[in-house]
């Protein structure tokens, strides 16, 4: 992948998650039955966290993965354990969110999940936890938890750290005959410079930039609203900073590496987008992701696998 992959080129990024996992099931050996605090678990759950291992720490010895394996294995219970401790449910949305998931990894990997043991809903059991934590956070810090947070100064740190806008990705590299990567001429790059120059201006003029910016050439465009905080590895470094000193409801164009870019900015305090109340999971993970990181590894040291 290109360094500062982008999110239009996700397409590219899940292809090479299936060939990784691919990889990574065929690697791991069926896994020995576990027991954490002396409750079984599933085969094909413990499997999962194998793999998991194998991709975090490909190069390291068996005994090495096992002992991590165990430790995510040991946070997955411990997540599971203090969900039902606080007395959280999942809504039906959320439980739609899982099964459009899960659908989805089946899909991709049914072969390679079946082979190793995983089932389908081994799969489910894993997207639900991840949903446990989520909620977990968002339940700690709500205004009745553990460590409240003012709702004020969440959204002064959302607006603070967090952009929103639409895109035109333009790509400054072409493919040659042998289907190498090569950048384009200092006349073609001219020339894309230009004619970006003069899509911003139209959108500036008022034109939206979903119709001047649709079926523009060696181009990607974001026609929905893209909200990132400033630590987002989606974009090249300095996308953040260029774009959060831009005039909301403006666009300007800029080139970082092999990118030419415009970016509309939206402006993310607008209550009609809606959109602190859409993130405010990923605004609490940035603000508070350490601490809480901490408070499930408190969870978790009270879990052995067996």
């Amino acid at each position: 992948m290109i360094k500062g992959g982008i999110r239009m080129k996700k397409t590219i990024s899940i292809l090479i998650s299936v060939l990784m996992l691919i990889l990574l099931f065929s690697s791991c050996s069926m896994p020995t039955k576990a027991k954490v605090n002396g409750s079984k678990i599933s085969n094909g759950v413990y499997a999962y966290f194998l793999a998991e291992a194998q991709k975090e720490i490909p190069d390291s010895s068996e005994s090495e993965k096992k002992a991590l394996a165990n430790s995510l294995l040991c946070r997955y219970v411990a997540i599971n354990s203090q969900f039902l401790a606080e007395k959280l449910s999942l809504t039906t949305a959320e439980k739609s969110v899982i099964s459009r998931n899960v659908n989805s990894y089946w899909h991709l990997f049914e072969k390679h999940y079946t082979e190793n043991g995983i089932s389908k809903p081994d799969l489910l059991k894993i997207e639900e936890s991840k949903i446990y934590e989520n909620m977990l956070l968002t339940n700690r810090y709500s205004q009745n938890g553990a460590s409240p947070i003012d709702e004020t100064e969440l959204k002064k740190y959302f607006s603070e750290n967090f952009i929103a806008f639409k895109s035109l990705t333009g790509f400054l590299t072409t493919v040659n005959n042998n289907g190498e990567a090569v950048p384009l001429s200092e006349i073609e790059k001219a020339h894309l410079s230009k004619k970006f120059e003069s899509l911003t201006a139209k959108i500036n003029d008022g034109s939206p930039i979903d119709e001047v910016c649709a079926n523009i050439d060696n181009a990607t465009l974001s026609s929905k609203v893209v909200v990132i905080n400033r630590n987002s590895k989606e974009y090249p470094e300095g996308f953040f900073d260029a774009v959060s000193i831009a005039e909301n409801n403006k666009a300007k164009s800029f080139t970082i590496n092999d990118y030419a870019f415009i970016v509309y900015r939206e402006n993310i305090e607008d209550e009609q987008l809606n959109l602190f109340s859409n993130y405010k999971t990923e605004c609490l993970k940035a603000l508070k992701g350490e601490e809480f990181k901490k408070v499930v590894d408190g969870w978790t040291a009270a879990y052995k696998v067996d």
